[in-house]
């Protein structure tokens, strides 16, 4: 774990150790700090590839009990608020309770196959961003 990083108050290995753990940590997060997707992409562009998004044939989106425009605009809400310039993954579990505290209600019954959907769009929405609005970063999908 050498980051090369030498804490002045550190006395004993252990504590250099974990001050190189939270330093590398912090390092991580200040390079890595969610900005909006239009930051990347052109507005432009943008505005098409939501319509098309929200209009755009999903498999189990019949799980669901609402408007396919509504949660799926959720869920494109909270990914273009937390839009990363690298690499980033996004849960499928996180997605569907952000679902849940948005106002969309699901039995349990519902819970249980609402994340085939959901994994579905966020699958699509990898694809098309990388395609329509030329991002760098790669969104992946994990369950």
């Amino acid at each position: 774990m050498q980051s090369g990083f030498r804490s002045p108050y550190a006395t004993n290995r252990d504590e250099r150790e974990l001050d190189e753990f939270w330093h590398s940590r912090f390092q991580e997060k200040r390079k890595a700090q969610p900005k909006l997707i239009t930051d990347f992409a052109a507005k432009k562009k943008y505005r098409p590839f939501v319509e098309r998004l929200l209009t755009i044939r999903v498999e189990g989106a019949m799980y669901i009990p609402v408007s396919d425009r509504v949660w799926r605009k959720v869920i494109m809400d909270w990914l273009e608020m937390n839009c990363l310039e690298e690499n980033w993954t996004v849960s499928v579990e996180e997605m569907v309770e952000l679902l849940g505290k948005s106002g969309v209600e699901l039995d349990s019954q519902q819970l249980k196959f609402a994340a085939y959907p959901v994994k579905s769009f966020l699958e699509i929405y990898a694809k098309a961003a990388r395609t329509d609005l030329r991002l760098k970063g790669n969104l992946s999908v994990m369950e």
